[in-house]
């Protein structure tokens, strides 16, 4: 079989990246400083930990990061910062910093949806997607006076601001949105989740999501027990920092074998053949 050999808490701390440029390279940023940890004999190479690795781990899939459980998520979160109120409260909150009204016109959170922007020039970017057969239009409510739309151009691998004066189509995203208690989830059936969300360490997983007000670029992370996401970039051409914890993952020569040890029971040796 195969195996994904992770650290089992994080090897470096307060790693920060910031703004469009981490965005365009941060997965590069976090490989490069775990580069150290192979020694390419028996470890032949090593990489910052995934979303997509524990999503493999544990099953989750694009189609459960759905808008219900993502508000979900954001109804505990609140409440772990000392939010007080009824979860509909809560909510309610929730979804008015978000810019929606309701949890129908939340739904353009959903994970795997194709949005398109489209501008006329003078109003708020209009955005469309599809979901169930049914087309869905809005337009982004911007609480403060935008004087252009910044996007991200995968065909250039740049940033790009859209002035009010243009009319047209001006991007098309897919929402990339993991979030999802894991302890809650997972831990209570196996040690391994338990550790994998003990810890909060970034993810070199891209993290891309559109709400009510704007897009939002970033990378995702654990924290808090739960995979979550932090922007870096917003289409409102404000720019952020985050600081976060690596995981190291080490690939092995196809050589080596996982021997039960003789030091501990349920631990192991790298054995070299």
């Amino acid at each position: 079989g195969r195996f994904l050999l992770m650290s089992s808490k994080p090897v470096k701390f307060n790693i920060k990246l910031t703004g469009e440029e981490d965005f365009l390279n941060g997965i590069d940023k976090l490989n490069e400083y775990l580069a150290e940890y192979n020694d390419g004999i028996i470890g032949i190479s090593s990489r910052c930990v995934t979303a997509e690795d524990l999503n493999k781990i544990t099953g989750f899939t694009l189609s459960d990061a759905n808008a219900i459980e993502y508000l979900k998520y954001r109804v505990e979160y609140e409440k772990h910062l000392g939010t007080t109120g009824t979860d509909e409260e809560i909510l309610n909150q929730v979804l008015k910093t978000m810019g929606f009204n309701t949890l129908e016109e939340a739904s353009i959170l959903d994970s795997g949806l194709t949005i398109k922007f489209s501008w006329d020039g003078t109003e708020k970017p209009k955005y469309t997607y599809v979901k169930n057969g049914e087309t869905i239009v809005g337009n982004l409510k911007a609480e403060h006076n935008w004087y252009g739309f910044r996007y991200y151009d995968a065909s250039t691998n740049a940033f790009v601001t859209v002035p009010f004066a243009t009319e047209g189509e001006i991007h098309e995203v897919t929402n990339l949105l993991y979030s999802y208690n894991g302890k809650l989830k997972y831990a209570e059936t196996s040690k391994l989740y338990g550790m994998i969300f003990n810890y909060n360490c970034w993810l070199a997983t891209k993290y891309i999501r559109a709400n009510a007000k704007a897009l939002f670029y970033g990378m995702h992370y654990i924290h808090s027990g739960n995979v979550s996401a932090t922007y870096l970039m917003g289409s409102t051409v404000n720019t952020a920092t985050a600081t976060s914890n690596l995981r190291v993952v080490v690939t092995l020569d196809q050589g080596v074998e996982l021997v039960d040890s003789t030091l501990a029971v349920d631990t192991y040796d790298l054995l070299i053949n």
